[in-house]
């Protein structure tokens, strides 16, 4: 009887000591975000970069405000391409990590912090940071709406960002395998409306007037996109 109380009171024992270590982890984790997210927010926001060099790419995930905000959302949004470029080395997986569906905004991808940012800082880091997401991320993710019906192809032609609408669509296009089926998906994702009805055409009408999305009409509607990227 003896031997077994203090077997049960060794693997009590055990089993705190893991529960503190584990709990002092996590607060400096937390700490260490904290004081990531502070620098990047701060007056300096590269000074952020060397406190990245030795993140892991789990750890990247984890790195999330209350809002599911991380980083790469972050540095998208003040149009910090320096820290985008960092992190997308550290973890591409990033570009398809959303907002929290009950976040502030929610359910965003990086992608939709670019564009809802827009290009009013520089709209040549712009067009750096647009082409740099949409190479990494998913096609599941640009297709993707937030909380309110809206995705970053509705909100790059409802801002009347024409040429970020054709970026969009091309790595549409791209990444569908560029054929018949791609084109169906481009033209189905032009037609459908938002969380308030509103199409992407019914958008861009009022940019460039009556455009014709034929078949036929696909490789003038992507041209020039390059020079665009």
């Amino acid at each position: 009887m003896m031997k077994r109380v203090l077997r049960l009171l060794e693997e009590q024992r055990l089993h705190s000591h893991a529960f503190l270590a584990k709990s002092s982890r996590q607060d400096s984790f937390s700490e260490n975000q904290e004081r990531i997210f502070a620098a990047l927010m701060g007056p300096t926001p590269l000074a952020v970069l060397p406190m990245l060099d030795d993140m892991a790419a789990s750890q990247a995930l984890l790195l999330r405000d209350k809002n599911g905000m991380s980083l790469l959302h972050f540095s998208a949004r003040l149009g910090c391409w320096e820290v985008m470029d960092r992190m997308l080395q550290i973890n591409p997986q990033l570009c398809d990590q959303m907002t929290s569906p009950v976040g502030r905004p929610a359910h965003w991808s990086p992608l939709m912090i670019l564009i809802d940012a827009g290009q009013a800082r520089d709209p040549q880091t712009f067009r750096y940071m647009l082409a740099r997401l949409l190479q990494e991320t998913s096609l599941t993710t640009i297709e993707a709406r937030g909380a309110n019906g809206t995705s970053a192809l509705h909100m790059a032609t409802s801002k009347g960002m024409f040429n970020a609408t054709k970026q969009i669509l091309y790595a549409v296009y791209n990444k569908n395998r560029a054929d018949l089926a791609a084109f169906g998906l481009v033209t189905s994702m032009l037609n459908t409306p938002n969380g308030r009805g509103a199409g992407c055409v019914s958008g861009l009408r009022l940019l460039i007037g009556l455009y014709c999305f034929s078949f036929g009409c696909v490789v003038s509607f992507f041209d020039g996109v390059d020079a665009a990227v």
